[in-house]
């Protein structure tokens, strides 16, 4: 954390884990990093934005579960399951 007085500025270096943007994915059943550009915002409030920049950051495959349909008691979980087509 980087306190200022009023008028001051400072440069900071903020450093973005990889896992910072990942997600579970249900059906490779592990965390996973969509590809794409990402915006970075430096702000004083969510409307008032002071700075920003863009980096690209390589996603990863989809790497399918060894199941993917899940028997829980009598019923099942259709919704983890491959689409059919």
């Amino acid at each position: 954390m980087v306190d200022l007085a009023p008028g001051e500025s400072e440069r900071v270096r903020v450093l973005i884990e990889r896992e910072d943007l990942a997600y579970w994915d249900i059906r490779g059943e592990r965390w996973v990093v969509e590809g794409g550009d990402y915006e970075v915002r430096a702000a004083a409030s969510s409307r008032d934005i002071r700075s920003a920049a863009t980096v690209e950051v390589t996603g990863d495959e989809f790497v399918p579960a060894a199941h993917t349909e899940f028997d829980v008691g009598r019923g099942r979980w259709p919704c983890l399951a491959p689409p059919r087509y």
